[in-house]
């Protein structure tokens, strides 16, 4: 039986009528309990039901070989379900494009809250620098009293911060053209080992007397890897510029590099303060933080380059950034 309640029908006549039985065949008729009534039907596609039409009236009774013969209402009763399955379909294909359009509007304003944070960040970052430079030229200027030291030491924090906005600047250009629609990684093979000594000796030719230092600590024999150089020396710089400058004075920064399985792993470890791990990740999604745009620059480098990066952070103990590379096939 299908059907429930007053409702149920007996299916053998369906199947019957569905298999081409010439009839006269008559079905279960719910409107009528322990009636039967000549009938057509038609299984629903896309769906398990199907539409039963019970045909009440003399006329129907008196011409029930002619309908079962006919197959007109079942031309009919085609059409009928047809059009309940495209409607089905339809509806299932507004709803899909719904969500779809509703997960591209949620897409694009958490872009757009990524964006603001973003420009927050750069405002902030170059007003700090930019407002305390200011201030020590107006002293400078305004009071001619100073004596040769305090003016030397005045334009030597002056000097620094212009050398902050300078580095700010760069970096700002740098994520812009990463961000670039056009932007395509330019493969080649890079020797990570030697880029990262040439980046190492570069880094420590710039170290001023108590600053902190660079140590290398690499594998000699590292294969290949099929990369941009530019993307991988740009993570490796900003990576470090980050660890000398939040590791402390007279702290040592130490860049490596290691054959890990089928990878290179690139890590740089400071022996700074450290911090709580959800300020990192919010770092690293564009909120202001103390990393400023490095961060943001390097995620967008390894991003070109098919790779992410690790950090391993903790309040007191320091801070370990990485990433991976596959190896070329020898």
């Amino acid at each position: 039986m299908i059907g429930g309640g007053s409702g149920q029908v007996d299916p053998d006549p369906l199947r019957q009528w569905l298999a081409g039985h010439r009839g006269p065949l008559y079905g279960d008729d719910p409107a009528h309990p322990g009636g039967r009534s000549i009938f057509s039907v038609h299984p629903v596609r896309g769906g398990d039901g199907f539409v039963y039409v019970v045909l009440g009236g003399a006329q129907f009774a008196d011409a029930g070989g002619f309908v079962s013969s006919s197959r007109i209402l079942s031309v009919t009763l085609l059409l009928l379900t047809s059009i309940i399955a495209l409607g089905g379909s339809i509806a299932v294909a507004i709803d899909r494009r719904t969500r779809r359009n509703r997960a591209q509007v949620e897409a694009l304003r958490s872009l757009d809250q990524d964006r603001r944070r973003l420009f927050e960040s750069i405002g902030h970052d170059l007003r700090t620098p930019l407002s305390a430079a200011c201030g020590y030229l107006e002293i400078l200027e305004l009071d001619a009293g100073l004596s040769r030291d305090v003016r030397r030491e005045y334009l030597s924090i002056v000097s620094a911060h212009c050398r902050r906005l300078a580095r700010l600047v760069s970096q700002i250009f740098r994520l812009a053209r990463l961000e670039s629609p056009g932007m395509q990684p330019v493969l080649e093979p890079v020797s990570v080992c030697d880029l990262a000594r040439d980046i190492g000796a570069r880094f420590e030719r710039d170290t001023r007397p108590g600053a902190n230092r660079v140590l290398l600590d690499i594998e000699p024999s590292a294969p290949l890897v099929l990369a941009d150089c530019e993307l991988i020396e740009t993570a490796i710089e900003n990576l470090l510029d980050n660890a000398i400058r939040h590791g402390g004075p007279n702290c040592a920064s130490r860049l490596a590099v290691e054959i890990h399985q089928a990878s290179l792993v690139v890590s740089i470890q400071d022996s700074g303060r450290g911090f709580d791990p959800q300020a990192v990740c919010a770092s690293t999604e564009g909120v202001q933080s103390r990393n400023g745009l490095g961060l943001i620059i390097v995620q967008r480098a390894l991003g070109l380059l098919g790779s992410r990066l690790d950090i391993r952070s903790a309040p007191g103990c320091g801070t370990t950034m990485s990433f991976r590379l596959a190896v070329m096939n020898p």
